[in-house]
């Protein structure tokens, strides 16, 4: 993260490794199976179990609809800065 202030003058968004998770499992999707969207939407579903994206953030999987089957974090703003929320239900409990 000192890099990336020292380089654009402000800390990273809090979100910003999701981001980049986000854009690595699509490059990885056009990278397997080109730029069809039907193809990519195919690619993504078949992303769950064993065939689990595993990044930065975790694993990542898809569901049958195509809903992200991950836990998430919430943060909350202490003292003007974003920090993970003492009490977090995994996303299978809600």
């Amino acid at each position: 993260m000192t890099h990336f202030r020292a380089r654009y003058g402000s800390d990273t968004d809090v979100y910003a490794a999701y981001y980049y998770e986000a854009t690595r499992i699509i490059a990885q999707a056009l990278k397997e199976v080109g730029a069809d969207a039907n193809a990519i939407k195919s690619y993504l579903y078949r992303l769950h179990g064993p065939m689990s994206y595993k990044g930065i953030t975790g694993t990542t999987s898809f569901d049958a609809k195509g809903e992200v089957d991950k836990d998430f974090l919430i943060y909350v703003v202490k003292n003007g800065h974003f920090v993970l929320a003492d009490s977090v239900l995994p996303k299978k409990a809600i």
